[in-house]
């Protein structure tokens, strides 16, 4: 897969594992906060929440113009922002296991 267009998080989640540059199509705070965490703010669209408003159609293109032309400096920058995740996790699970006697 080249890009990920996604409106639930575990597919940013999937995408991001992946290394894979996305494009969040924001219905929940989650997934702006997701995006956020990775740095992507710029490729999130927050998508109309109230009945009757639509989804601006050149936001939407320009965020996947966006992936194309940035896709390998996206890819990069995924991978350097899921790796700091990873090592944060590894060092909270550590912290548990050691306050929890397993370490």
């Amino acid at each position: 897969v080249d890009y990920c267009l996604g409106m639930r998080v575990h597919s940013l989640i999937f995408a991001a594992v992946q290394g894979t540059p996305m494009l969040g199509l924001a219905y929940d705070p989650k997934v702006e906060q997701f995006m956020a965490e990775l740095g992507l703010e710029d490729l999130t669209i927050a998508l109309p929440r109230a009945s009757g408003d639509s989804l601006n159609p050149e936001r939407l293109t320009s965020g996947l113009r966006l992936l194309s032309e940035e896709r390998e400096r996206l890819v990069a920058h995924i991978e350097e922002r899921v790796e700091a995740m990873a090592t944060r996790l590894r060092a909270a699970n550590d912290q548990i296991g050691g306050q929890l006697g397993m370490g």
